[in-house]
């Protein structure tokens, strides 16, 4: 690093810093335990209350369609998750 002389004294350039992450903040995605009602934590596999597994299929096995976070039967087809 090179420092620059001004009127005598030495210059060094002060690194760029960056907004430090907010404090508090929640992750607001979360999806209900179907068997405890917990909240569960987005991309968790298992409930943290229960330790029932997460249904992370998205699509209906029944008819493929795209199901909703949480949806315990398909809205096209009835199907249970």
């Amino acid at each position: 690093m090179q420092s620059r002389s001004h009127s005598g004294h030495r210059y060094y350039p002060r690194p760029h810093h960056h907004n430090p992450p907010q404090q508090g903040t929640t992750n607001t995605q979360t999806q209900t335990c179907h068997n405890c009602q917990s909240q569960i934590p987005a991309g968790s596999k298992f409930c943290l209350q229960c330790g029932e597994k997460v249904n992370t299929s998205s699509f209906c096995t029944g008819c493929g369609e795209k199901l909703p976070a949480g949806a315990k039967f398909c809205s096209n087809c009835g199907t249970k998750i």
